[in-house]
C-alpha cells in the first residue's frame, strides 16, 4: 500500500495519541491536525506522564516532532470555504479520534470510504458521545467496552465496521488502564485491519440497525446532587476507580466538585446546608445525610493515572 496522508480532527487522549503513533509509523503521513481542544499545545503535567507510561508521545509532541500543522476548529460550520480548505491540506483521507466535531455530509462526500472514525464502544451498543461514562454507570462496561473502527456516515456511528476490539473494563484495575487498553486496541487497529481496509481488500460490514443503541449522556446522571438517592449515590461512587463522580447543590451550580468515596452515612436528611470541608463534603440527599470524602484525597487518588498505566502495562505482555 503506498503512504496515505490523513487529516486528523482528534482531541488530545491516549487513544489519539497511540493511533496516530501507529498510522506513522506504517510509514503514512499527517496532512494537519484539526482539533477542538484548546490544550493541544500544552498538556498538562499528567497528560505528558500518562503519554510517557503508555509508550506513546502526545499529540503535541508528535505535531512538534514531524512539523504537523495545528488548527483550533470548534465547529466546522465555521469555517468558510470548507471543502476548500480541506482541500488544501492534500489529505486523501480523513480520520476522526475521540471528537464531537460533526463532519458534513459534503465532507465525506468528498473522503468516501476514506473517512473513518474511531469510536470507544463495541458498535451499534452505545453510539453517542462519552460512552465508556455511560457503560459504568449503566453496568455494561464488561459488555460493550471496546474499540470499533467505522466508516463515517451522515447519521452519528452508524457507518460500516471496518474493526473492534472488546476490552472489558473487569480486566483493568482503574480507568486510567482501561483508557490505554483501549488505546493499545486502537493502535493494533491502525496497524492491521486499517490498512487492508484502506488498501481496498478488506470490506467493512454494515451494521444492524434493528441492534443499535444509541446513548447520550445527561449532567445528572454523573451527578450527585440532593434528588439523588443513597442507593444511586452509592453506586456512582462504586462505578470505577478512576472515575469519579461530581456534587453539585443543583443543575445550577457550576461550582461543582469530584468527590472520592463516601465517608459515613450520617442519618436521615436535616434540611441544614452542605458543609464543604477540605477534605470531605457534608450534605443531604434524598434519603440521607452523607458524608463524602473529596479534596487532596481525591486528587491523589485520581490526579496520577500514570501509576495505573505503569502497573496496567507491566502486568500484561507486550503488544
Amino acid at each position: 500500500m503506498s503512504p496515505a496522508n490523513a487529516l486528523f480532527i482528534a482531541e488530545p487522549c491516549l487513544i489519539s495519541s497511540h493511533v496516530t503513533q501507529a498510522w506513522l509509523d506504517q510509514g503514512n503521513r499527517i496532512a494537519a491536525f484539526w482539533t477542538v481542544s484548546g490544550r493541544f499545545g500544552s498538556p498538562s503535567l499528567n497528560d505528558r506522564l500518562s503519554a510517557l507510561a503508555s509508550g506513546a508521545p502526545t499529540l503535541a509532541a508528535i505535531a512538534r516532532r514531524h512539523a504537523i500543522p495545528v488548527r483550533r476548529v470548534p465547529r466546522l460550520s465555521e469555517i468558510a470555504d470548507l471543502e476548500h480548505e480541506i482541500e488544501r491540506t492534500g489529505a486523501d483521507t480523513l480520520l476522526t479520534i475521540m471528537t464531537p466535531v460533526l463532519i458534513p455530509a459534503s465532507i465525506l462526500d468528498v473522503f468516501g470510504r476514506r473517512a473513518v472514525n474511531v469510536h470507544p464502544a463495541l458498535l451499534p451498543k452505545y453510539a453517542g458521545s462519552r460512552p465508556r461514562h455511560t457503560m459504568l454507570v449503566d453496568g455494561k462496561a464488561d459488555e460493550y467496552g471496546g474499540v470499533t473502527f467505522h466508516q463515517l456516515t451522515p447519521k452519528i456511528d452508524a457507518g460500516p465496521i471496518i474493526a473492534q476490539r472488546a476490552r472489558p473494563f473487569s480486566e483493568t484495575p482503574h480507568f486510567a488502564a482501561w483508557d490505554f487498553a483501549f488505546a493499545r486496541a486502537a493502535a493494533e487497529i491502525t496497524r492491521k485491519e486499517l490498512p487492508a481496509y484502506l488498501e481496498g481488500t478488506r470490506d467493512a460490514v454494515p451494521q444492524d440497525p434493528s441492534e443499535r443503541h444509541y446513548r447520550k449522556t445527561y449532567w445528572n446522571e454523573l451527578t450527585i446532587t440532593k434528588e439523588r438517592s443513597l442507593a444511586e449515590a452509592r453506586h456512582l461512587l462504586d462505578c470505577a476507580p478512576g472515575m469519579p463522580p461530581r456534587w453539585a447543590r443543583d443543575k445550577s451550580d457550576i461550582k461543582n466538585h469530584s468527590v472520592h468515596s463516601l465517608a459515613a452515612v450520617l442519618g436521615p436528611p436535616t434540611g441544614q446546608a452542605p458543609v464543604l470541608g477540605a477534605l470531605t463534603i457534608e450534605a443531604d440527599i434524598a434519603d440521607a445525610r452523607i458524608c463524602m470524602r473529596r479534596g487532596r484525597l481525591a486528587r491523589a487518588t485520581y490526579g496520577r493515572p500514570f501509576l495505573p498505566i505503569v502497573a496496567y502495562r507491566l502486568s500484561r505482555p507486550k503488544q
